[in-house]
């Protein structure tokens, strides 16, 4: 969650955040951990993994799975609640120590709109890096607003994006004001499939794909 260049923002919050967002959150993390076994993925790592309540749904859904997060307060909590058979290292998600190719699917779940651009980038190109050959990239994110229901939904989502303090908030305004995931997606040479569309349609879930080269 965190980045280098910064203290651990998640070390107060690691106590609560599962029990503020896991009522929101929790429904979206199952349809992400249905579509991984859709698609029959043996292996999985999350990037930005947090308290790991998206590596447990994807462990009892058989895959073998793995974490990399930043913040030592959020990982402690994954390694209480994980099965032990799940790998959680303790890096930089941008860089992490698993050799390219590692994994059918990664994920990067609602960490892209909290970071600066430079990171949103390293994160999907980390991905790309780590993914097997016909692998998956799925993401979960905020969509930019297009209409009066989205908007609706932006204003409830405003209320965590402002407690998590200004600079996240900056960052979650700048993401949905630079066009969310697919320009993103366009730059680090990966193809966007919106999947579902979820929270009132303030929320997608993604599948990327490494595009053909010329």
């Amino acid at each position: 969650m965190t980045h280098p260049q910064h203290a651990d923002a998640y070390a107060r919050a690691a106590r609560l955040y599962d029990p503020l967002t896991a009522p929101l959150l929790d429904p979206l993390r199952r349809r992400l951990a249905a579509r991984a076994v859709e698609l029959g993925a043996a292996s999985a790592v999350d990037l930005c993994c947090g308290t790991g309540r998206q590596l447990t749904l994807l462990h009892a859904a058989g895959l073998r799975v793995a974490g990399a997060d930043l913040s030592p307060a959020m990982l402690a909590r994954a390694r209480r609640q994980c099965p032990p058979e799940v790998e959680l290292l303790l890096c930089d998600a941008t860089a992490t120590p698993w050799p390219g190719g590692a994994f059918a699917l990664c994920m990067v779940a609602f960490a892209l709109h909290e970071r600066p651009r430079a990171v949103r980038l390293g994160l999907l190109t980390e991905a790309r890096r780590l993914l097997a050959p016909g692998g998956t990239l799925l993401v979960l994110d905020y969509r930019p607003p297009r209409g009066a229901l989205q908007r609706l939904g932006h204003l409830g989502a405003q209320v965590f994006e402002r407690a998590a303090g200004a600079e996240h908030h900056a960052h979650y305004r700048h993401w949905l004001a630079s066009g969310g995931l697919r320009p993103l997606a366009r730059e680090a040479g990966l193809g966007c499939e919106l999947l579902d569309s979820l929270l009132l349609g303030t929320a997608g879930l993604y599948s990327l794909a490494p595009l053909p080269g010329p």
